[in-house]
């Protein structure tokens, strides 16, 4: 079974697209809503006609021509630029008549400076300089992914890396996770149900109805 938290990556794109959500906009556990059951239904379903792969497996799969489809962090399949897999955004709803919702989840890599530092300003500079246009095109070369879009929109760049375009619509398209500080344990709960009804040891209506519980308690 996958991880927790990596299910709950590879599930909330799908509970999105379908117009649901972890929380309402009161901040009331939804994870047991209509969407999230179809969803999970929808995720179960995709399980049985493909394999679950660890990443470096899913990788070269995908790089080698070998997958029909795949969802993962774009870092993960940017190493080469002669993969034989074409880039897609994920699809933003659940049918083609459905309402399409931002559904493309990202993640981040903070960077701040302390509120104790002796060295604000400087560091406020290099924070400038790796964030900087030009430093993000170097990062792109080593294989990072930009956060700007002029960078994602440079013609020369835009000609060597052809996936280009597709990561920016993505990040257009994209949800954050929920910020909170329980987060961590509230995925791992999740995920934990997730998997027990991927696994055919809970119904997914049990699941999910013990998922909210769990997350209610933590946030309690």
């Amino acid at each position: 079974m996958p991880y927790c938290s990596a299910i709950v990556s590879d599930y909330l794109p799908l509970l999105w697209a379908f117009g649901g959500n972890v929380f309402d906009a009161g901040k009331k556990v939804t994870v047991d809503s209509q969407a999230g059951k179809d969803s999970l239904k929808m995720y179960i379903d995709l399980l049985a006609t493909g394999a679950n792969y660890e990443r470096n497996d899913l990788v070269s799969s995908v790089a080698d021509g070998k997958a029909g489809m795949a969802l993962g962090w774009p870092s993960w399949f940017i190493s080469g630029v002669n993969a034989i897999a074409a880039w897609a955004t994920i699809p933003r709803k659940a049918g083609p008549s459905a309402a399409a919702y931002p559904t493309g989840m990202i993640g981040h890599w903070m960077m701040g400076i302390t509120a104790n530092s002796t060295k604000k300003d400087l560091a406020l500079k290099l924070l400038q300089h790796l964030t900087s246009s030009n430093n993000q095109k170097i990062m792109a070369d080593k294989g990072g992914v930009p956060t700007r879009k002029s960078v994602y929109s440079d013609a020369s760049l835009a000609a060597k890396y052809t996936y280009y375009p597709t990561l920016l619509q993505a990040t257009i398209d994209s949800v954050v996770r929920p910020r909170l500080p329980q987060w961590s344990e509230i995925e791992a709960v999740y995920g934990a149900e997730l998997s027990a009804a991927v696994s055919g040891a809970k119904t997914i209506d049990k699941a999910l109805a013990d998922a909210k519980a769990a997350i209610e308690r933590i946030l309690r």
